[in-house]
């Protein structure tokens, strides 16, 4: 049966298959490929071999039945997209790249203050990124502090304000969870919803729960997170996002 050499003796295709002489492996050289005539050409045990370009990036590999397709992930899954590890002292935290129909969250955790007894803050910032800080949020939350709870409220303030005041000593670390919806999309305003916990002394812990809102519809593409005075000591901060659609 006559047959052809790939390299040397080493190789060959013999009647309706490509086998190695020597070992079980067969090696196309670099620069070379197997290239069949349709879709059905390759097959592995049986069941076509089908390539999906990568597409769009974030996208999943999606089952049609008979194949598989790039698509963007469906709604109400959490991605994750950045890290940030605060070790010494720094001013802020941004997080940018925000694209139209995503949600964002961001995830704080084991945060403190340099500055005693200062709220945390969130600034929505549009391309630059130039972040807003005059007169464009208003915002409302219960705080519950040692056996005790308050409604406050906000109407134009310069930045989203979360109040009850965070201590900086080691033992009152805490948690705070932002969600921002759809922040980037430039026809609608962008609202917000958190909730966090702080220890404050003791066997005591601050927590809070509430809602905020920019005033005005722009393209926001990023977030700046910081406290009211004074920078950030400690920190992990961790930006997830979903498509809302």
């Amino acid at each position: 049966m006559p047959q052809l050499d790939f390299d040397g003796a080493n190789s060959k295709v013999s009647a309706d298959k490509i086998q190695g002489q020597s070992g079980t492996t067969v090696t196309v050289p670099t620069g070379h490929k197997i290239a069949g005539t349709d879709a059905n050409s390759i097959t592995i045990n049986g069941v076509n071999a089908v390539a999906v370009a990568p597409s769009t990036s974030g996208n999943v590999l999606t089952s049609t039945g008979s194949a598989w397709a790039s698509s963007a992930a469906a709604g109400g899954a959490w991605n994750y997209e950045n890290k940030t590890v605060v070790s010494s002292s720094t001013a802020s935290v941004s997080f940018t790249g925000f694209t139209t129909g995503k949600d964002y969250m961001v995830s704080m955790r084991g945060h403190l203050p340099v500055t005693d007894n200062v709220n945390r803050i969130a600034e929505l910032g549009i391309t630059g990124p130039t972040y807003r800080t005059t007169n464009y949020y208003t915002g409302g939350q219960h705080i519950a502090n040692g056996g005790s709870g308050e409604d406050r409220f906000s109407d134009g303030d310069n930045m989203l304000d979360q109040y009850g005041g965070q201590g900086n000593a080691a033992e009152e670390n805490g948690i705070t969870t932002l969600m921002i919806y759809d922040p980037a999309n430039a026809s609608t305003d962008t609202y917000f919803e958190f909730s966090y916990a702080v220890h404050s002394s003791g066997v005591f812990f601050t927590e809070g729960h509430g809602i905020g809102h920019y005033l005005t519809a722009e393209a926001h593409t990023a977030v700046k997170l910081r406290y009211r005075s004074g920078n950030i000591a400690v920190g992990t901060y961790i930006l997830y996002s979903r498509a809302n659609a």
